[in-house]
C-alpha cells in the first residue's frame, strides 16, 4: 500500500491517528501478541479478502502529511508501535503555546528584544526543529515491540516549497525531500531511513536530517519562518558553516557546488548558501502524484495487490442547499462561507501563497492514477494483439533486425531524454545518487532532443557510415545496449508475476535477482547517457555526441565479482550484501562499478544472466494453465522459445518493442480515507451529544440568517439533514477544523478527539477497503454486505473508544470551544501570538525607501497596543475587574468636576439608540424564532427528522429568557437616557464628572452586544460532561452578572456619597492612587500566564510611572485646564509601558500552566 497524505496543519492529529490504526492492521498478521481485540478483527477480514498481509511501503505526505510520513516510516524501520510515542508525542508537545516564539528563545535577549522584529510567529529553529528531533529520537530510543521484520524496500516522498533563489538551477517553487531504506540499511548508498542495525553515528546524521525535512515541509508560511536547508555536492555528511545541520544533497533534490568549486560554472550559488524551503502545500497539498511516482519505482518480490490509499482530514465542503428561488440572505451567507476559507493574512504569507496558482483537488490528482491505469491496460492491449499474432504464426519466431529495433526506440527514449533535460534534479536525483548542481532547460528547447537522439541513433546503427559514427557504440548496439537490458528486466519481471498469477510460486525465486539486475542496469544507464546528456544540456549542439558517448562508454562498464555473483539465478548472496557491494555508503562516489582485474564486462554479464532467466522462465511455463495465462504473450513465447534455442531475451526486446512491450506496472487501485466517514453507531453519549452540538450549529445558521428552509428542494434538504444527523461531516466532528485548521493547536485534550477519530475512521475505511461492493450481487446479497460491513465497523469502533486512554478528557461539550480554554491561557495565548503578528509586520533592515521605512516603523509601533486590549477582551472577568478598577479609580482622582451639558446629552442620545436597537432586536428575533418554527414544522413534519423540531423547541424555550432581557434592558436604557436629559436640562448632572459615565457606558454596549447575541444562540438540546474539578476561577465566571451588577451598584454607591464634592488634589494623594490602578491593570493583562516575580517586575515599573506622570498633571497641569487628563494617565501608561514590554515578558511552560495531560 501507498499513503498520500494531505496537508492540514493541526489536522495531521488526525491522520497520525489513522496510521495508528493501519499500523495496527500492518502487524495484525505478524506473531506479535495482541494488545488489541482489533487485531484479530483484521485478521478475520484479511482472511476472507484473501489477503497474507499488508505492507505500507510508499509513504507520501505535504506539510503535516509529511510529518507523519516520516514518523510512521522511522516507527517501521525500527520495529516500534506507533500509537503510543506518536501520539505522546502529539499531546505533549504538539501545542501552540510552547510552538510560539519566547524571550528565552535568544540567547542574547535583551530589555528591547521583545520589540525587535521577528521572523515568524511560531519558532521553526528554536522550538519546531528541536521538537522534530525529539520525536524522532524517541522512536529510535524505544523498546521493539512488534517482532514483524522491518520492511526490505521504503519509501519517502515529501512535498517542499523553494522561496526564489538567486541560483539559475531553481527554476521552479517545486521541490521534496526522499528518503529510502534498502536492505542493509545504512551500509549502501541506497538508504537514507534509518533503522534497526545501523551504525548508530550514521544513524544519528540521518534522523537529523528526517527531523529538518519534517521542519521544512511543514512550516506554514507566515507562522514558521522559511527553514534553511544546507545541500552541497560534497561528501561531508554536516554542512560547513551552517550550525552543525546535515548536509541533505542526498534527500534533497537541488544542490549548491562546493565552496571553491568552479567545476559547476559561474550560474551556481556558493555552497555555504542555504536554500530557504517552506510549507509543502504551497504547490502540493495533495501528494497523489508522488506517491504515483514512488510506485512506479518500487519492487514487489512477491506476489502483491497495489493500492494508493489517500487520507484527506477534511474534504472540500459541498454547498449548502439554499432556497429556490434563492433570497439574498441566503446567497449572501453561503458565497461568504464558501470564500471564508480562502483567506489568507498578510506579507510572509502572500509570499508564499503567492505561488500558488491553483485550488488545488484530490479530484484533480485522481486523474494521474487514471492516466496510469489506461497506460497499464492500453499496453495489456497491444500485448495481447502481439500474443493472438503468434499464436497463429506458423515457422520460427521472427527476428527483428538492429536497425529497425533502434530506429522504433526514438520516441520512446526521446520522452526520457527530454525529462533528463527540463528536469535533472527528479530524473537524476534517484538512489544512490546525491544531488549535482544541474540547470535545467526551457521545454520549448527540449524539443529538439528528438532530432538530435534521431542522429545520434544513426551513427550508432551497425553498420552505418554517417558522419560521426562510433564503432564501439555500434558494437554496443549489436549485443545491446543497457536500455534494451532495462526493457528485457522488465518484460522477464512481467513474465514471473504472470506466473505467480497462474498459481506457479516457483517464479517467485526468479524475481529478487531480477530486480538487482534493474538496479544495476539503472545505474548504469545514469552513469553513462544520463549524465553525459545532462552535462551539455546547455548545448544542444552537443547533444549528439553527448549521446553516442553515452552510449559508447556503456561497453566499457564493469562489475565486480560480488556484484556478479548476486545477479546470477538461484544465487544465495542476500539483498544486504547485494546493495552493499553495489553501491557501498563509504565511498564518495557511492558507486560501486569497478575496473579491478577481477571485474567482468557490465553488458555481456548481464544479457548472461538475462539470458539464464529467460530459461527458467520457460521451463516453469510449460504446466501453467489458467485463462489470462492460454491467452497471454509469455505463453505464446514459452511455446516457440524451445524451437528456437537461439532466440536470446535481446531477440524478444527487439521483437516486442514495437508494441511497447509488457511492463511492471500494474493497475493501481485506490481507496480513501477522510475524516466526512460517519461513525457506524451513534448510542454512545458523546456522539449524542456531537450530533446534537451540529444539529443546534445549523439551526443557529438558519435561524440568524432567517432562511427560507421550506423553499429548499426537500430532497436536497432531507440529504443535508442526513448529513448532519449522521455526522458525515469533518466540521462536525473534529476539534482540529475551526481557526484555519489550527485550532487542534491550542489544546492537547481537541488533540486527543481527533487522534481517536482518526482511528474511528480509519476502522471504516480498512472495512471498506477489504470487503468492497460486489457489482454481480443482487440486491439480497448487497443486504447482507452492508449488514456484514456495519457490524464490523461498529465492533472496531466500540474497541477503539472503550480502549481509549483519555477518554474522560475529550472536550465538554461536543466540539472544543475557545471559552472552554482556561482564561490565563486564552489571555496568554492571545497576548503573545498578537505582539507576534505585529512585530512580524516590521519592515526588514534592507527597505527601498527610508521615508517609507519610518512610516511604516511608525505604523506598525502604533499597532503594538492592540495586544494589550485584546488580552484583557478574551476573559471577560479580567476586563470586568480592569474596568471596575478604572471606574472607581476615576471617581477618586482629582479633575474637573463639571461636564458641560453638551456631553451629556450626547450620552442621552446614543442611549436611546442603543435602547432602541436592543428592542427591535428583541422582536426581529422573535419573529424568526416563529418563522423558523412554522418552516421547520412544513420541512420534517411525518419525516425522518423530527427530531430536528424538538431541538428548536427546547433551544427556543432556552433563549427566551434572552430575548426578554433584551426588551427589558432596551427599555431600561431608553428610561435611563430620557431621565438623564432631564437631570441635564436641570443642572442636576452637569457638577458631575462625566468619565466614569463613560466607562459605564462603554459596559452597556458590550452587554448589549451578548444580549443581541444570546437572542438567536441555539444551544445544543444534548451535553456530553465529564467529570470536571472546578475551582474557584470557573465558579467566580459563572457569575460574570453578579460582578458586572456590584460593579454598577459601587459605582453608584460612590456617587451618591461622594456627591459634588472635589477629591483631594495632593500629588502623593494622586501618585498613589494612579499606581494602584496602573498595577492592577497590569496584574490583569500578565497574571496566570507568567510567574508572580515576573508581574511584580513589570508592576512595580508600571506604578512608580503612572504615578510620577499623575503627579505631574496634579501639580502643573489641573489647576489651570479643565482637561479630564489625570482620570487618563494610569490607563495611558498601563497601555503604552505593556505595548513596549509586552514581548519582553516570558511565559510559564506547558507544565506549570497545566496544558499537558498528567500521568
Amino acid at each position: 500500500m501507498a499513503l498520500a497524505m494531505r496537508g492540514g496543519v493541526s489536522m495531521a492529529v488526525w491522520i497520525g491517528g489513522v496510521i495508528a490504526e493501519l499500523d495496527l492492521l500492518r502487524r495484525a498478521t505478524d506473531d506479535t501478541p495482541d494488545t488489541s481485540g482489533r487485531a484479530k478483527i483484521y485478521r478475520e477480514l484479511l482472511g476472507e479478502a484473501h489477503y497474507k498481509g499488508v505492507e505500507f511501503d510508499i509513504l507520501a505526505g505535504a506539510s503535516a502529511g509529511g510529518l507523519n510520513a516520516v514518523l510512521f516510516a522511522l516507527a517501521q524501520s525500527y520495529g516500534v508501535v506507533t500509537d503510543s510515542i506518536v501520539r505522546s508525542t502529539w499531546e505533549n508537545d504538539g501545542g501552540l503555546w510552547d510552538l510560539l516564539r519566547s524571550p528565552s528563545d535568544n540567547a542574547a535577549a535583551d530589555r528591547w528584544s521583545g520589540f525587535r522584529a521577528v521572523d515568524s510567529v511560531l519558532s521553526g529553529d528554536g522550538r519546531f526543529l528541536t521538537l522534530a528531533v525529539t520525536a524522532v529520537n524517541r522512536i529510535a530510543a524505544a523498546p521493539r515491540l512488534s517482532k514483524r521484520q522491518p520492511p526490505q524496500a521504503l519509501s519517502v516522498e515529501l512535498a517542499a516549497t523553494l522561496l526564489p533563489d538567486p541560483d539559475k538551477q531553481v527554476t521552479t517553487g517545486r521541490g521534496g525531500f526522499s528518503f529510502t531504506r534498502r536492505p542493509g540499511g545504512l551500509s549502501s548508498a541506497y538508504s537514507t531511513i534509518p533503522g534497526l542495525g545501523d551504525d548508530e553515528s550514521a544513524a544519528e546524521v540521518a534522523r537529523q536530517a528526517m527531523a529538518l525535512a519534517i521542519r521544512s515541509t511543514s512550516s506554514f508560511p507566515g507562522a514558521f519562518e522559511p527553514a534553511t536547508v544546507y545541500s552541497i555536492d560534497s561528501p561531508e555528511e554536516i554542512a560547513p558553516n551552517s550550525g552543525g545541520k546535515p548536509n541533505m544533497d542526498r534527500v534533497f533534490p537541488f544542490a549548491r557546488a562546493a565552496t571553491g568549486d568552479d567545476t559547476a560554472g559561474s550560474n551556481t550559488v556558493s555552497g555555504e548558501a542555504p536554500f530557504l524551503v517552506i510549507d509543502g502545500g504551497v504547490f502540493d497539498n495533495i501528494p497523489i502524484d508522488r506517491a504515483i511516482r514512488a510506485i512506479q519505482r518500487a519492487p514487489a518480490s512477491a506476489p502483491t495487490e497495489r493500492v494508493l490509499m489517500y487520507l484527506d482530514p477534511q474534504p472540500p465542503a459541498q454547498p449548502e442547499p439554499i432556497p429556490v428561488p434563492a433570497t439574498d440572505n441566503a446567497q449572501r451567507r453561503v458565497l461568504a462561507k464558501q470564500t471564508a476559507q480562502l483567506s489568507r493574512w498578510l506579507n510572509v504569507i502572500r509570499s508564499g501563497m503567492s505561488m500558488k496558482s491553483r485550488q488545488e483537488s484530490a479530484e484533480d490528482e485522481i486523474t494521474y492514477i487514471r492516466e496510469h491505469n489506461d497506460s497499464v491496460l492500453a499496453l495489456r492491449g497491444r500485448t495481447e494483439e502481439l500474443a493472438a499474432w503468434l499464436g497463429i504464426a506458423k515457422g520460427p519466431l521472427p527476428s527483428i533486425p538492429v536497425s529497425r529495433y533502434i530506429q522504433s526506440r526514438i520516441g520512446s527514449d526521446a520522452q526520457h531524454y527530454s525529462e533528463i533535460l527540463t528536469a535533472p534534479h527528479t530524473m537524476l536525483f534517484t538512489p544512490p545518487f546525491p544531488a549535482e548542481p544541474r540547470t535545467p532547460i526551457e521545454p520549448l528547447i527540449s524539443l529538439r532532443i528528438k532530432d538530435a537522439l534521431a542522429q545520434a541513433y544513426t551513427r550508432v546503427t551497425p553498420g552505418s557510415t554517417a558522419a560521426g559514427s562510433d564503432s564501439q557504440a555500434q558494437s554496443v548496439m549489436i549485443r545491446g545496449d543497457v536500455t534494451a537490458a532495462i526493457d528485457a528486466t522488465q518484460f522477464l519481471i512481467a513474465w514471473a508475476r504472470a506466473l505467480e498469477g497462474a498459481g506457479k510460486d516457483a517464479a517467485s525465486a526468479l524475481k529478487p535477482s531480477l530486480y538487482r539486475c534493474g538496479a544495476v542496469l539503472l545505474q548504469a544507464r545514469h552513469l553513462t547517457v544520463d549524465t553525459e546528456l545532462a552535462s551539455v544540456a546547455a548545448a544542444p549542439k552537443r547533444w549528439t555526441d553527448a549521446l553516442v558517448d553515452g552510449i559508447a562508454a556503456q561497453g566499457r562498464l564493469t562489475i565486480s565479482t560480488e556484484v556478479n555473483c548476486a545477479l546470477k539465478q538461484g544465487n544465495s548472496v542476500d539483498d544486504a550484501a547485494f546493495y552493499s557491494a553495489l553501491s557501498p555508503s563509504t565511498t564518495a562516489s557511492g558507486i560501486g562499478f569497478t575496473s579491478g582485474a577481477d571485474s567482468s564486462a557490465l553488458l555481456t554479464t548481464l544479457w548472461g544472466h538475462l539470458d539464464e532467466h529467460l530459461a527458467a522462465l520457460v521451463t516453469n511455463s510449460a504446466e501453467a494453465d489458467e485463462e489470462f495465462w492460454n491467452e497471454s504473450l509469455y505463453r505464446a513465447l514459452a511455446q516457440n522459445l524451445p524451437e528456437n534455442s537461439s532466440y536470446t531475451s535481446y531477440n524478444i526486446v527487439r521483437l516486442i518493442a514495437a508494441s511497447g512491450g509488457p511492463d511492471t506496472q500494474s493497475v493501481i487501485r485506490y481507496h480513501q480515507i477522510t475524516g466526512d466517514e460517519p461513525p457506524a453507531t451513534a448510542d454512545s453519549d458523546y456522539l449524542k451529544a456531537l450530533r446534537a452540538d451540529a444539529v443546534a450549529t445549523q439551526l443557529e445558521a438558519w435561524l440568524k440568517h432567517d432562511t427560507a428552509i421550506d423553499a429548499i428542494d426537500p430532497q436536497q434538504l432531507s440529504e443535508w439533514m442526513t448529513k448532519i444527523d449522521g455526522l458525515q461531516r469533518a466540521e462536525d466532528k473534529l476539534c482540529g477544523t475551526p481557526l484555519a485548521r489550527f485550532a487542534g493547536f491550542l489544546d492537547w485534550r481537541w488533540r486527543a478527539s481527533d487522534w481517536r477519530w482518526g482511528r474511528v475512521n480509519a476502522a471504516s475505511g480498512i472495512v471498506d477497503l477489504l470487503l468492497p461492493d460486489d457489482p454481480r450481487a443482487d440486491a439480497e446479497q448487497k443486504t447482507r454486505q452492508d449488514a456484514r460491513r456495519q457490524d464490523y465497523k461498529e465492533r472496531l469502533q466500540n474497541d477503539i473508544v472503550a480502549e481509549d486512554p483519555d477518554a474522560q478528557a475529550i472536550p465538554a461539550r461536543g466540539l472544543g470551544a475557545i471559552t472552554d480554554l482556561p482564561s490565563s491561557y486564552r489571555v496568554g495565548l492571545v497576548s503573545r501570538a498578537s505582539g507576534l503578528v505585529i512585530r512580524a509586520l516590521q519592515p526588514a533592515s534592507i527597505f527601498p525607501s527610508p521615508v517609507k521605512k519610518s512610516i511604516v516603523i511608525i505604523g506598525v509601533a502604533l499597532l503594538r497596543v492592540i495586544p494589550v486590549l485584546l488580552g484583557l477582551i478574551v476573559d471577560p472577568l479580567r476586563l470586568l475587574i480592569a474596568l471596575a478598577a478604572t471606574l472607581l479609580t476615576s471617581f477618586l482622582l482629582p479633575g474637573d468636576s463639571e461636564t458641560g451639558p453638551a456631553l451629556w446629552y450626547t450620552v442621552s442620545f446614543l442611549t436611546v439608540i442603543i435602547g432602541g436597537l436592543l428592542v427591535l432586536r428583541s422582536l426581529a428575533a422573535d419573529s424568526k424564532w416563529r418563522n423558523m418554527n412554522r418552516r421547520l414544522e412544513q420541512a420534517v413534519t411525518g419525516g425522518p427528522h423530527e427530531s430536528w423540531l424538538d431541538a428548536l423547541h427546547f433551544a427556543e424555550e432556552k433563549t427566551r429568557r434572552w430575548r426578554q432581557s433584551t426588551a427589558a434592558a432596551g427599555v431600561g436604557c431608553i428610561a435611563a437616557a430620557v431621565l438623564t436629559g432631564v437631570f441635564t436640562h436641570q443642572g442636576v448632572l452637569t457638577r458631575y464628572q462625566i468619565e466614569p459615565l463613560l466607562i459605564v457606558w462603554v459596559l452597556v454596549v458590550a452587554g448589549a452586544i451578548t444580549l443581541t447575541v444570546r437572542c438567536t444562540k441555539v444551544p445544543p438540546a444534548l451535553a456530553y460532561n465529564p467529570p470536571v474539578v472546578e475551582g474557584l476561577g470557573r465558579r467566580l465566571r459563572r457569575r460574570v452578572p453578579l460582578v458586572v451588577a456590584v460593579v454598577f451598584i459601587v459605582a453608584i454607591v460612590v456617587t451618591a456619597f461622594w456627591g459634588d464634592a472635589t477629591p483631594p488634589s495632593a500629588p502623593i494623594y494622586t501618585a498613589v492612587l494612579a499606581a494602584v490602578c496602573s498595577a492592577v491593570l497590569v496584574a490583569c493583562s500578565l497574571w496566570g500566564w507568567t510567574s508572580a516575580a515576573q508581574v511584580y517586575t513589570y508592576a512595580a515599573p508600571a506604578a512608580v510611572l503612572s504615578g510620577a506622570v499623575a503627579a505631574v498633571f496634579d501639580v502643573w497641569l489641573i489647576p489651570d485646564s479643565a482637561l479630564p487628563l489625570t482620570v487618563l494617565v494610569p490607563v495611558i501608561v498601563w497601555w503604552l509601558y505593556l505595548a513596549v514590554f509586552l514581548g519582553n515578558v516570558k511565559p510559564r511552560t506547558s507544565e506549570e500552566m497545566g496544558l499537558r495531560p498528567t500521568d
